[in-house]
């Protein structure tokens, strides 16, 4: 979780930590639903009426530059003006449905819909046990460091697709599946963080929104990587 530069002159009560934990699940949910209606709205324009391919792929260039700069933009804002800005994270969450949607090409809608109820699992178990749990530090080092283990080996990526694919292959499902299980621990202690920080400072909007901002990319990156192995599968039995 990115630093965040907050202040708060309301005194602690627990009113106001249940108001922070439904306000950062609330915007969570919100953020979650944009993306789902614009993937699955698109997927069904392209799956029933049709697009001109040449409009689809600049659209999809187009949401990719927009989320990168999204991306800088929202970090800059969050952590030196200490301001969450809601309106770049809607942006941001729409730019990930119009690219969430170009897996409607290699699957059908409930394939989609499996993998976001999957994602859903994985995701709400976690946050259950970030919850619930004492500690979860621990869990944040370990997911942590299987993404920096997985950072190093996609450096021999390039090698092992010229000079060996069928190891190439095997080695993208590893590392995807390895995401997965990174990312999970990782939304175990995001939540375990927010239960603390809400243990510190009461239901301020702009810091509701800044930690479902972080929820809402630890959901999307195991969705991603779910609809990566679902599709590599299919292709397979194709």
């Amino acid at each position: 979780m990115a630093s965040y530069s907050f202040n708060s002159s309301t005194p602690y009560t627990k009113e106001g930590q249940r108001s922070l934990l439904s306000k950062t699940f609330l915007y969570m949910f919100a953020f979650l639903m944009v993306t789902v209606a614009v993937s699955f709205g698109l997927s069904a324009i392209l799956n029933t009426v049709g697009i001109d391919e040449r409009a689809y792929t600049i659209m999809l260039i187009v949401a990719s530059i927009s989320q990168l700069f999204l991306t800088i933009f929202i970090a800059i804002t969050s952590i030196r003006a200490g301001k969450a800005s809601l309106i770049p994270m809607i942006l941001y969450s729409i730019c990930m449905g119009v690219l969430i949607s170009s897996f409607g090409f290699v699957l059908n809608w409930w394939t989609l819909a499996s993998a976001f109820g999957i994602a859903a699992l994985a995701f709400g178990a976690m946050c259950l046990i970030g919850m619930f749990a004492k500690n979860a530090s621990g869990m944040g080092l370990v997911g942590f460091g299987l993404l920096i283990s997985v950072l190093f080996a996609s450096l021999f990526n390039i090698i092992f697709a010229i000079l060996m694919p069928e190891v190439w292959a095997i080695q993208n499902i590893v590392t995807s599946i390895i995401i997965v299980i990174a990312i999970m621990l990782i939304t175990a202690y995001d939540v375990w963080q927010i239960k603390a920080i809400s243990a510190r400072f009461a239901g301020e909007g702009n810091l509701a929104i800044y930690l479902a901002f972080n929820l809402y990319l630890d959901f999307i990156i195991i969705l991603l990587h779910i609809l990566r192995l679902i599709a590599v599968f299919s292709s397979d039995n194709r």
